[in-house]
């Protein structure tokens, strides 16, 4: 056993300027190891974004509400008023769609922190 065997890596470089060849391997392996975690993390990055592509954007049912509303204004009496509470329902699952996209996207956002 060489006096060099307990040291770490650090102090034999310190004491003699280089490594053992063992101290070498084992850095190197660990250095592999950084290389797969790295690789990992870029790779869920990617299906973050992914992810955050794949919410709606705020206005997506836009057009839908348009065409409803114009509709809404050639009817009469009940019809008008069922297509109305309609388009309530609709506002209300768009405001919800929204939130909940907001949130999905802060959740994924805070992840990606985690990541670098």
């Amino acid at each position: 056993m060489t006096p060099w065997s307990t040291m770490t890596p650090e102090e034999t470089f310190r004491m003699t300027g280089a490594l053992t060849p063992e101290q070498t391997e084992a850095l190197l392996d660990i250095a592999h190891g950084y290389d797969e975690v790295l690789a990992a993390a870029d790779a869920m990055e990617a299906a973050v974004e992914e992810a955050r592509a794949a919410y709606p954007v705020e206005d997506f049912l836009d057009p839908i509400r348009y065409d409803l509303e114009a509709l809404s204004r050639n009817l009469r009496g009940a019809n008008r008023e069922t297509l109305e509470r309609i388009l309530v329902k609709l506002d209300d699952l768009e405001r919800r769609t929204a939130d909940n996209s907001e949130h999905g996207i802060s959740e994924l956002r805070s992840a990606l922190k985690k990541l670098e």
